[in-house]
């Protein structure tokens, strides 16, 4: 029961880095920024769970200044304009080792630690154009069945865990439950009067409305929390009626 929802990812940050929860999902810079102030705290790239890219940078082809900017941009992607990135009051990964050679930079070893330990991870293949396609949808589905029905989530999941501590349940009905639990959300479309579970056919047909019909996304969303609180409550109840 120690989870909780938060705003943004500086509030994410905070939460661990005051001992709040456990674990939290983090951006990278703030991940190994929290473990510098927080001893206790550790920043981790779990293998095959995390997203590693780069920022964009670009010219626009508007530019009435073109050879400034390009000289720039060679700047920026030199080592000694990566090493800024390691100055105290930014602490971000650059993009290039050799960063970390460049003339003067000194006390960055936590930082060339997680470059190294970063380059190293196979993350997740991570499609852009896929995840825009269905980007307010899924956002909204996160948003109904974990921050709208957080209290009945907590509640079950508490169950859960109490009957496995006490021996009421074993590890193989644990994990069923957690399944259950944790089973894709279906409901009645508003406009198809169909029944839909949450997949990713879904999320991609029904995106735009999302984005452009704001009363077929409340609708959405409170049938999607409806039915998440309801199935929330069924499998803590079905957990409690264990002996």
């Amino acid at each position: 029961g120690s989870s909780e929802i938060y705003g943004g990812s500086v509030e994410t940050q905070n939460a661990a880095e005051n001992g709040d929860v456990g674990v939290s999902m983090s951006i990278d810079f703030y991940g190994y920024l929290t473990q510098s102030r927080n001893p206790d705290c550790e920043y981790i790239v779990p293998e095959g769970q995390s997203i590693v890219n780069g920022d964009p940078i670009a010219i626009p082809n508007t530019s009435t200044q073109k050879l400034l900017a390009e000289e720039f941009l060679d700047f920026v992607l030199s080592a000694e304009g990566q090493a800024l990135w390691l100055n105290d009051d930014l602490r971000r990964m650059p993009v290039m080792r050799e960063a970390f050679d460049v003339p003067g930079v000194t006390g960055v070893e936590d930082l060339y630690s997680a470059f190294n330990q970063t380059t190293s991870t196979i993350g997740i293949d991570f499609n852009d154009t896929l995840s825009l396609s269905m980007n307010r949808a899924f956002i909204k589905y996160f948003e109904s069945v974990f921050t709208d029905a957080h209290a009945e989530l907590v509640t079950c999941w508490m169950a859960i865990v109490n009957a496995y501590d006490e021996a009421r349940i074993t590890i193989g009905e644990f994990n069923a439950y957690c399944d259950l639990m944790g089973a894709m959300i279906s409901i009645i479309d508003p406009k198809t009067s169909l029944s839909e579970e949450f997949t990713i056919a879904y999320a991609m047909a029904m995106n735009n409305d999302m984005i452009s019909d704001s009363s077929y996304a409340s609708t959405v969303q409170s049938r999607w929390t409806i039915a998440a609180k309801l199935q929330y409550q069924s499998v803590a109840a079905a957990v409690n009626a264990e002996t």
